[in-house]
């Protein structure tokens, strides 16, 4: 939806972010809109459909094979050491795609814009989210590029405090949220068995102590609809944001699979941050937000912080 024109005069380029679920190893999505204008998203995707072994900190009862009758020796079990999984990358993948404001303007005078996205080989495609997100001429932006921890390694874990200097309108809707960050050996964490007694059922090391089997599950798709409400890590390459200094709990970012992408670059996420997280900032008229960082290995760099919001005040 775009508000009416007067309200919805682009003041920026516009960032248009696409999830989508589809087998990417041999593909892309095209994507048109406007007069003609055209791109290409996934390109640099090139996960296949590849088995994954991930070796265990010690056999554990998952992968169990067994054979015999009877009793113990003429029956028995071996122990596996590591398991191979089938697609444990999640095949959904997220993209943004940066729309010229001298392209956007015309398009959303009417109050939408038409996009037509199409996978060039067909093997299923289903794009939930889409989001086109832009400033407006009575929109408020703030951004974080230098100090406060900006660029350098930060500890893990950590909690991470970014204040975003001037003076912050009140806000009159949700707001977005962009994070840029290099995060070394980005992967979908899977644990090994902390080593209980043989015979007894092994847990992995997590929150809430879930059977291995059930932390793989989740960790072939970190983004699924419903999380584990008491989980705090859904993986060791998500990142938790905060609103102000480490308080009210607003989001997990980079949860999506990365370990395809260039970690030297950096990479992209942005979510909402709703109206009611974003009216606790309107009497100090002051926004901050806290990053926490998960424990594990790797460096973990944060490079910039953009947020934009409706105002109540031109």
């Amino acid at each position: 939806y775009t508000p009416p024109i007067q309200a919805g005069t682009p003041a920026s380029d516009g960032v248009l972010t696409l999830t989508a679920d589809a087998n990417l190893a041999e593909s892309y999505l095209e994507l048109k809109y406007g007069d003609g204008e055209t791109a290409q998203l996934f390109t640099d995707w090139v996960w296949g459909d590849d088995a994954s072994i991930y070796q265990l900190s010690e056999p554990a009862d998952v992968s169990e094979q067994c054979s015999g009758l009877g009793a113990y020796p003429s029956y028995s079990c071996t122990r596996a050491s590591s398991i191979e999984l089938n697609a444990s990358r999640t095949n959904r993948h997220t993209a943004h795609y940066r729309i010229p404001r001298r392209v956007l303007t015309p398009l959303v005078e009417k109050g939408y814009l038409n996009l037509e996205i199409s996978q060039n080989h067909s093997k299923g495609l289903k794009v939930s989210p889409l989001k086109l997100s832009y400033s407006l001429l009575n929109c408020h932006m703030m951004t974080i590029r230098a100090g406060q921890n900006m660029g350098a390694p930060l500890f893990r874990p950590s909690y991470n405090h970014f204040v975003f200097e001037g003076d912050a309108p009140p806000a009159a809707g949700a707001a977005t949220l962009w994070i840029r960050a290099s995060i070394q050996d980005h992967r979908l964490h899977v644990q090994g068995s902390p080593g209980v007694p043989y015979g007894i059922a092994r847990n992995i090391k997590t929150d809430l102590g879930n059977l291995y089997t059930e932390h793989v599950f989740i960790a072939r798709d970190p983004l699924m609809d419903v999380l584990p409400s008491r989980a705090r890590w859904p993986h060791l390459g998500a990142l938790r944001v905060l609103a102000g200094d480490q308080g009210q709990f607003i989001n997990h970012v980079f949860l999506d699979d990365l370990s395809q992408y260039d970690e030297l670059v950096g990479y992209v996420d942005s979510i909402t941050i709703p109206l009611d997280v974003m009216v606790q900032f309107q009497n100090s008229r002051r926004i901050s937000l806290t990053i926490e960082v998960p424990p594990g290995d790797g460096i973990v760099r944060i490079h910039s912080l953009v947020i934009a919001y409706p105002s109540t005040e031109a």
